[in-house]
């Protein structure tokens, strides 16, 4: 079938004309098999022209297309930039808008507080403030002019007033709550709270782990789960150092009899180290520094919640009665309503700030932002 003579690019052009326009009607077969033999070739090179000349055809269509051209100038590009900006400072805000910790939530009655994206203090003597977390970030003017709609709901930035309202009351009614816990405690045992110091010099009196462990108790923030009482002697020589012992011994210590002859204690020395590690029996006393263990000094008995050191009492008569208002405070402040009003406030916090976490997060993704701001090219 094959022949010297090769088809020219007329020829090859007008068989795949003609099988286009006889395929439409015809079975493949029967016009491949007449243009072979037409044209003297098998039907798969005829079939290789045809492919050839479509191929040829797309090439020359594609080329005659007008083409697009992208001139950018530079304020394009500068705006681009300053749109990035923007997206990193939301992304900062993302972080900036966790909730509080445990932890957090146990200190509000210190009245402050840097959780849901603001920082809030409120302390006696000063004055009472909330302020947004990203509002002295160098964007934060950038972010107020173009945070708005369609990139953000209508009410964002009312979102973002509430958290600050809420929160500042919440840091605000926590004091005032723990405040009332304390002086309830100090009514109760006839006892202020005034011995935080102890370990570093003689004291009798509450520590603030007795409130605050009232208050964490008020407020759901801690399990005191299997927590138990347990009291210590404690001496602070006049030579220096501490001394924590158990209370038989201190309470003969207490009387001047000197150092419990009749039962063997091991003596372990420690650093000045925080915590204070606390014997780990009645058999065991704990020394800190360099201490004389015949040298005189003041005692006194240390009553234990767990592993919070909540009283520094002047006699062991005194353990059991302060132990007993400290249990009854737990019982009494659980079913607190206040404490639970403020346990509403925190989750209304985490509701709002969950809120505007998701509109930050759909903004972060934003190709260009409405608005205009001092810092737009």
């Amino acid at each position: 079938m094959r022949t010297k003579k090769r088809l020219s690019k007329k020829e090859i052009a007008a068989l795949t004309k003609e099988y286009e326009r006889r395929i439409k009607k015809d079975d493949r077969e029967e016009v491949l098999y007449s243009l072979s033999k037409k044209y003297r070739r098998s039907t798969r090179q005829i079939e290789r022209y045809i492919e050839k000349a479509k191929k040829e055809r797309e090439t020359k269509e594609k080329l005659s297309e007008p083409q697009v051209v992208t001139i950018r100038s530079e304020d394009t590009y500068l705006k681009a930039a300053h749109y990035e900006d923007i997206r990193q400072a939301i992304k900062l805000w993302i972080e900036n808008q966790r909730r509080a910790s445990p932890e957090e939530l146990s200190g509000l009655w210190k009245g402050k507080l840097s959780a849901w994206g603001v920082e809030v203090e409120s302390l006696p003597g000063t004055e009472r403030r909330a302020l947004l977390t990203m509002s002295s970030h160098a964007l934060y003017e950038s972010l107020g002019a173009h945070l708005m709609p369609p990139v953000v709901k209508e009410d964002f930035w009312g979102t973002v007033s509430k958290i600050s309202t809420i929160a500042l009351m919440l840091v605000d009614n926590s004091v005032k709550c723990f405040a009332q816990i304390a002086a309830d405690a100090t009514n109760q045992t006839g006892l202020p709270i005034n011995a935080d110091e102890w370990k570093n010099a003689p004291a009798t009196g509450l520590t603030s782990a007795f409130t605050k462990t009232v208050f964490d108790q008020s407020m759901q923030i801690h399990s005191f789960t299997n927590w138990t009482y347990h009291a210590w002697a404690v001496l602070w020589p006049a030579s220096g150092g501490l001394i924590i012992t158990w209370v038989n011994e201190g309470t003969r210590l207490l009387r001047r009899m000197g150092y419990d002859p009749g039962v063997s204690l091991t003596t372990c020395y420690l650093t000045m180290v925080q915590p204070l590690l606390l014997p780990r029996s009645s058999t065991e006393r704990v020394v800190y520094g360099n201490v004389d263990l015949h040298s005189p000094g003041s005692v006194g008995f240390l009553l234990c919640f767990g592993n919070e050191e909540i009283a520094l009492l002047a006699a062991p008569e005194q353990i059991a009665g302060c132990q007993q208002v400290h249990g009854t405070m737990m019982q009494k402040y659980s079913s607190w309503d206040k404490a639970a009003r403020l346990r509403q406030a925190w989750a209304k916090l985490d509701t709002l700030s969950n809120k505007l976490s998701a509109e930050l997060q759909r903004a972060q993704y934003s190709l260009s932002f409405p608005g205009h701001c001092p810092l737009c090219p």
